[in-house]
Order: structure tokens, then C-alpha cells, then sequence
């Protein structure tokens, strides 16, 4: 593997303390699994012919997941695009200590081509595994010690790949999609800019930015008791992967000037690209009292109003995530 990927790979894990501590915790050192063909045929009668994640199926996965946070993630996002002149955007981000595992799976409800960047702490002592529907027989690459790239191609129906993973040591797994034009983030500039300044590159805000629980329009945007917060922006960055835009109705949706829209118009005013989706949560905890509040494109939004437009795009974060992040940054001061 090339020096450069390493090294944004290297960066990566020595960032794993700044990630939220509370992993999915999926892992029981007590949980076994033979990963043989009996056990596939099992696999495939428990999921009536196909099973798009292991972990649909109880006892199926046994690792550690990690978040996939885009300001983490954008400088070897960037990397795997010079080695291989495409977008790669994260698919799983996995910790294997011994005896873990991901059971059988096809990924055949996310199609298209993977790479995979593995680290293993001794050779030949966890592995890849894939069923040959050609030959009827199990196909088993080890892993040496080290940094590596594993590829594969995801496919549906007749043809989808059955895989898994099986680890007798230390291994460490950041999956990677191909995604094409049609992605929120192909002609965006993925590079995390860590300040808090606005700018007139709406992108940039999106990932460098917070949200103030104060306005200049006098109602209470406070979330929680009368604390305020100052939210950062890059703790929900990774939703940009799923490319799930929706159009709200404005009527629907609490952003802040709402109805001062006057307010934000400022010197980036006349730049404000309205095409450029918002990020908003399914809350009633807003002002006006509507099913979502927006915490990220309210000066696009008081541009569109102005403009008599009644609808706009957004991305959209649940109540849980959103709460839950908020208490995150108290819990463990991020």
C-alpha cells in the first residue's frame, strides 16, 4: 500500500480517541462462529436466500464499529482518489480483536465496487472469505501483518457475493464505496476546515460550523434547560455518505430568522447557494413549534423565503442522534 494512504490510514487511528467512546459494543469474546459451509447454508435458509448485513441476523457479527466521520475521514478520502481517480466514500469503519467476526452477507442492498484498507497485528491469522457459486467451494485470502488493500465487487439477485470475516487476532477494516456523479459529495471540496468563520462556500460551513442555541431574532432556540450550546456541525457530518436529500415543505420546518428574514442578509448574501441542501432535525424542539428544526442553512433558507419559494432540500438527522450528540459533548467534552 502506497506511503501516502498509510499515513492518512495511521491518521485515522490516532483519532479513535476523539471519536465518540460509546462504539457499538457488539463484540463477545464468548461468541463463536465456524464460518464454514454448513454455516452459510443456514445463513442463506435463515434469511430466505439472501442477507444484505450480518448483523440482520442475531449472532451473526461480533466486532467493534466505529463512527465514520467525514472531518476525519477527508484526507484519505482524498488519498484513494489519487491512487485510484474516484470517489471512495467510507462504508464501515471496524475494529477486529480475537475471536470477532462478520458473519455471512452479500451487501447486495448497497451494489457497486468495495475496497477495503486492512490492518493486522501477525500474519495469516485472520482472513476473507468468499462462497465461489462457479465451483460450489469456499475461497479463503489470509491477511499479512500489516497494511493491505482487499477489493471486491457487491452485486444483487443470482450473482451477489456471499463474504465474511474471521479474526485470531488484532485487525482493523475501513470499507470504502465507489459512488458516481449522481453523489452529494462528487463535485464537492472534501476537505474539513477547521474554523468557525463563515465564508461564502456554503460546503465548507456545512462541515466547519456549529450550531448556536442564541439569535439575533429573540426567540428561544435553547435545547435543553436554559444551557446554551454551541453544537459542532462535524458531529454529524457523516449523514452527507447516505445521499438521502429531501424536499420540505417551508411551512413544515424552524430555522432561525424565520420570520425576520432581513436579518441574514449579509455581506454573503447575493453568493448564498439555495441549491444546496440544509440540515435539519425531526424535532419539535424549535420556537415555532414545527416537525423540524434546522441547524445548519438558515441564511439560504431566509434567501429562498425572500424570494417566495416554498420549498427547499434537506438533509435530515433524527431527534435521538441529535440529543444524543448533545450530551456527548458534555459526557465526554468533544
Amino acid at each position: 500500500m502506497e506511503d501516502y494512504i498509510e499515513k492518512e490510514a495511521y491518521d485515522i487511528i490516532n483519532h479513535l480517541h476523539l471519536i465518540n467512546p460509546n462504539k457499538s459494543s457488539t463484540f463477545n469474546p464468548l461468541l463463536n462462529a465456524n464460518l464454514d459451509l454448513p454455516e452459510l447454508g443456514e445463513i442463506i435458509c435463515k434469511s430466505d436466500g439472501d442477507n444484505p448485513t450480518a448483523r440482520q441476523i442475531p449472532g451473526n457479527c461480533n466486532r467493534y464499529s466505529y463512527p465514520r466521520h467525514l472531518h476525519i475521514f477527508s484526507g484519505i478520502i482524498q488519498a484513494l482518489h489519487r491512487k485510484f481517480g474516484v470517489l471512495m466514500i467510507p462504508s464501515g469503519f471496524y475494529y477486529y480483536p480475537k475471536n470477532a467476526f462478520c458473519g455471512w452477507h452479500t451487501n447486495s442492498d448497497n451494489v457497486g465496487k468495495r475496497t477495503y484498507l486492512i490492518w493486522t497485528e501477525e500474519d495469516n491469522k485472520s482472513f476473507f472469505r468468499h462462497f465461489d457459486s462457479k465451483t460450489g467451494n469456499l475461497v479463503t485470502k489470509y491477511d499479512k501483518k500489516g497494511w493491505k488493500i482487499n477489493q471486491f465487487e457487491a452485486k444483487d439477485g443470482e450473482d451477489c457475493l456471499w463474504h465474511c470475516v474471521g479474526s485470531q487476532t488484532n485487525r482493523i477494516s475501513m470499507g470504502f464505496r465507489t459512488v458516481d456523479e449522481s453523489h452529494f459529495l462528487f463535485d464537492k471540496k472534501i476537505l474539513y476546515l477547521n474554523g468557525s468563520s463563515k465564508s461564502d462556500y456554503g460546503f465548507s460551513n456545512m462541515l466547519g460550523g456549529c450550531h448556536i442555541t442564541t439569535c439575533e431574532d429573540g426567540l428561544n432556540w435553547r435545547i435543553m434547560t436554559n444551557m446554551d450550546h454551541r453544537i459542532p456541525l462535524k458531529l454529524f457530518d457523516d449523514i452527507y455518505y447516505g445521499n438521502q436529500i429531501i424536499e420540505l415543505d417551508l411551512d413544515m420546518v424552524s430555522w432561525k430568522c424565520k420570520d425576520k428574514p432581513e436579518l441574514k442578509h449579509d455581506e454573503y448574501y447575493d453568493s448564498l447557494d439555495t441549491e444546496l441542501p440544509c440540515l435539519a432535525v425531526e424535532t419539535f424542539i424549535n420556537p415555532h413549534v414545527l416537525p423540524f428544526r434546522t441547524i445548519d442553512g438558515s441564511h439560504r433558507l431566509c434567501k429562498l423565503k425572500r424570494e417566495g419559494k416554498k420549498t427547499a432540500k434537506f438533509f435530515i438527522i433524527s431527534e435521538y442522534i441529535f440529543l444524543k450528540n448533545i450530551t456527548d459533548i458534555y459526557e465526554y467534552n468533544i
